[in-house]
């Protein structure tokens, strides 16, 4: 299953990278709320769509209202700019709905992808237990057609390992980096996470929670401090080609485009960005200033600096 794809996927791409004159080039996996396919200045934004079935707050009825969103619904349809992708990034406004269960169980009993927003101890807890109800019903198949949660933050030891267990993946932020000191709490556990061997994908989270700067976003991830220098999350931190590796190969994985975008490879699109320095060697505070001065989306330049 994980090979070939999840069973409604058409042939069409999706290229899960954004391409702004103005700004860098990277993968946005967590991003649900842009709906302009332009970049503020001119360029070409490029992301993927995760449809999002959702009634009112505590509904009795999103259970109906997403099977009929999905049974009337195109899975994995679009082209190379903007793609159906599944369900996500929250089913029902309420996170918790206990009724989501059984529409998670439709969606993959329907083999379309899910991702979740699970923020707090709460939503993480319901949302692990949730979906190992779903996949004992329905599969188990969840983990074959890359569900995900989002977020995590205050995920622990032995949710970490329940999250293996079913074989999904996480889509991870580093929006502590405008918390303050002391938060709690402040993660995400980057280095359980990747130490685990769960496939993980970075992005933003929405510009109302984070920075949508890739750059400022894995400084944090590589050295636990927030936008005032203080380390936050000191245990945690990871290297940066882990962390470029997340924003790449591992955000390709979760959209389904591992076997096109994410690496420099031959058979692979021409999508990458020429950095205005080296992101290994730069640095920390000129890792966080890095810009592209040259964009190629399908092999065709997007953004020149010149």
């Amino acid at each position: 299953m994980g090979a070939q794809g999840p069973p409604a996927r058409r042939s069409a791409r999706l290229v899960a990278v954004a391409a702004q004159r103005a700004g860098p080039s990277y993968a946005v996996p967590g991003q649900a709320a842009t709906t302009e396919p332009r970049g503020k200045q001119g360029g070409w934004v490029r992301i993927k769509s995760a449809n999002q079935p959702k009634t009112g707050q505590n509904s009795t009825g999103v259970d109906t209202v997403a099977e009929t969103r999905i049974s009337n619904d195109y899975n994995m349809v679009g082209d190379d700019v903007w793609r159906q992708l599944g369900v996500g990034e929250r089913i029902n406004t309420s996170t918790t709905n206990p009724l989501n269960t059984d529409a998670w169980v439709f969606a993959a009993q329907h083999g379309w992808m899910v991702t979740q927003h699970s923020l707090t101890a709460a939503e993480v807890a319901f949302h692990i237990s949730a979906y190992q109800a779903a996949d004992m019903e329905a599969g188990p198949i969840i983990g074959a057609l890359r569900w995900s949660l989002c977020h995590v933050n205050p995920i622990t030891d032995a949710q970490i390992q329940a999250v293996k267990d079913l074989g999904i993946g996480l889509n991870i932020q580093g929006t502590p980096y405008t918390s303050a000191a002391g938060a709690v709490p402040s993660g995400p556990p980057f280095r359980k996470l990747l130490d685990a061997g769960i496939p993980c994908g970075g992005g933003s989270a929405g510009t109302n929670v984070g920075p949508f700067n890739p750059w400022l976003m894995m400084y944090y991830m590589t050295t636990a401090k927030n936008n005032a220098g203080s380390v936050i999350n000191g245990t945690q931190t990871i290297t940066r080609m882990e962390a470029l590796r997340m924003y790449t190969l591992g955000s390709a994985y979760l959209s389904w485009d591992d076997d096109k975008l994410g690496s420099i490879e031959v058979g692979k699109l021409a999508d990458l960005a020429v950095l205005s320095g080296d992101p290994l060697t730069a640095s920390d505070t000129e890792f966080k200033k890095l810009r592209s001065v040259l964009t190629l989306q399908g092999g065709e330049i997007v953004h020149s600096a010149s």
